[in-house]
């Protein structure tokens, strides 16, 4: 069993277990080393498994893929049920298809069932929405009908970058509208969801989350940002389903506190849903005063369940790595508990 350390202290994160699998990193994208953070322990864990990271991100500053490798949703979309049962697998299935036909008939200001006619499908035999595909292949021929089929045809080719270094990563388009940001990242989600119901044997996979910070801000679209959340929360739910350690990377605290998630790391940030100056007995007095020095490689570790905090001084270069249970760090921890600083004083 390989846990993952930052610092030296000894404080181990077991990533792989059921009770640790759900984790938060909130803060500022930029002008912190939360992302570094990030990126480290992908790297890592990528080195126990190069098949083990999976990235959903809307930054393109990963290394040069070793290879493009796609997924075709509407093949995913061919399969029956099987014996899953329909209480999980069939209805994830169908909120995935509703809501992407929904934000298709919302980038067009389109009732639904007036661009996309009602359909009917066969689960022992197909997915739901090749129920849809087919409707639209009936229709008469019009502009609408060759957006929908452009729409599905890029359902083909879902594109999964491959690096030796970060494993796979998909890039959604955060440049856009709601609606188009939640489509892109929405296709992230759905795929590698695809992805996991169709592993035959059982695997340790690290799914990290970089959030659309557009679709969860205060200010965001309502509909979207549940949507938003809704989704986060299926990916989560994976961790009881297969060994599936899900990190969401967040610059607002929402959806956060609605998830479960046990640990909760927080840098330096400025969100309008939350402020840390307004909440500073919500972290340790050590990282408040960093943060009021505008130190940002300074963040808190929370374990919620057993109620204990952490201070992480995350530096260049990084020094996060994986250990074995047992292995003790060096001298000089800059991932230190809390009740040991305060001995200390």
């Amino acid at each position: 069993m390989k846990y993952v350390e930052v610092g030296n202290s000894g404080l181990l994160w077991n990533w792989s277990d059921l009770y640790h699998s759900r984790v938060a990193f909130i803060g500022s994208n930029e002008g912190t080393t939360k992302r570094l953070a990030l990126k480290e322990i992908a790297k890592n864990i990528q080195g126990i498994d190069n098949k083990s990271v999976y990235t959903i991100t809307s930054f393109s500053d990963m290394p040069f893929p070793n290879e493009d490798e796609h997924f075709n949703l509407l093949n995913f979309e061919k399969v029956p049920k099987g014996i899953q049962s329909e209480s999980t697998f069939g209805i994830t299935r169908m909120k995935f298809v509703q809501e992407y036909l929904n934000v298709l008939a919302d980038l067009k200001r389109e009732k639904r069932t007036d661009l996309i006619p009602l359909s009917t499908y066969q689960p022992h035999l197909e997915g739901p929405l090749a129920g849809y595909v087919k409707s639209v292949e009936n229709l008469e021929d019009s502009r609408d009908k060759n957006w929908l089929q452009e729409n599905f045809q890029e359902l083909e080719r879902i594109p999964w970058k491959y690096t030796n270094e970060h494993g796979y990563t998909y890039q959604y388009n955060s440049a856009g509208n709601a609606q188009e940001t939640f489509l892109s990242f929405l296709k992230g989600c759905w795929s590698f969801w695809a992805m996991t119901a169709l592993l035959e044997e059982q695997q340790d996979i690290l799914l990290i989350i970089e959030t659309p910070t557009n679709l969860i801000d205060i200010d965001s679209h309502p509909v979207y940002k549940k949507l938003t959340k809704d989704f986060l929360g299926i990916l989560i739910q994976l961790s009881y389903e297969i060994t599936c350690t899900v990190l969401i990377s967040s610059e607002s605290l929402y959806p956060i506190p609605e998830l479960n998630i046990r640990h909760q790391a927080f840098w330096n940030f400025n969100s309008s849903d939350f402020d840390w100056r307004d909440n500073e007995l919500f972290f340790s007095k050590d990282v408040v005063s960093a943060w009021k020095d505008n130190n940002n490689n300074i963040a808190n570790w929370l374990d919620l369940a057993e109620q204990k905090k952490y201070i992480i001084n995350v530096l260049e270069p990084l020094d996060i790595k994986l250990v074995d249970d047992g292995e003790k760090g060096g001298d000089e921890p800059i991932f230190v508990n809390e009740d040991k600083l305060e001995n200390k004083q």
